[in-house]
């Protein structure tokens, strides 16, 4: 059996994502997409939704189970925080388009966590992520490589 995993950072500006095999430590494929900030709102998470579904379509005869791994949402204290409520809406969209059709095995991980597996520090700034990786990677691709790696991490716990 063969199951496909994402590591997915999820964000308007730019959804970072990592893909590979759950059997192997590294991922095949990371990549990124900017958004243009002038689009609305509603518009970045379609496209956003749009392109992790066509990354995954891609391999679609290829996999049995697909397995996701994303940070945990942030809670906001103040409700009102700027576009907050997009994030929310952008996980849920593509949660949703993924399972309709593959049933995924979703993991999610709390940033703190993901930053002490990477770093050794559970408050490590993004360079810190970036640094660990060993590669060239922008922000958003550090934290989805990560996000893969700790998902190949607990995937082989059992």
């Amino acid at each position: 059996m063969k199951n496909l995993m994402m590591g997915l950072d999820l964000s308007l500006k730019r959804t970072g994502f990592a893909m590979g095999w759950t059997h192997e430590q590294e991922p095949f494929a990371i990549r990124s997409l900017q958004s243009n900030p002038r689009q609305e709102p509603l518009d970045r998470i379609s496209g956003h939704v749009d392109f992790v579904v066509n990354q995954v379509m891609m391999f679609e005869n290829e996999f049995d189970n697909l397995v996701l791994v994303v940070e945990s949402p942030f809670l906001v204290q103040n409700v009102r925080a700027r576009g907050a409520h997009y994030v929310y809406w952008l996980h849920g969209a593509v949660r949703h388009q993924l399972w309709v059709k593959h049933r995924p095995t979703i993991f999610e991980v709390a940033v703190p966590t993901l930053k002490k597996f990477a770093t050794g520090n559970g408050k490590a700034d993004k360079s810190d992520m970036i640094a660990a990786s060993k590669m060239d990677l922008n922000d958003d691709q550090a934290d989805a490589y990560w996000l893969f790696r700790y998902g190949s991490w607990l995937w082989s716990q059992d």
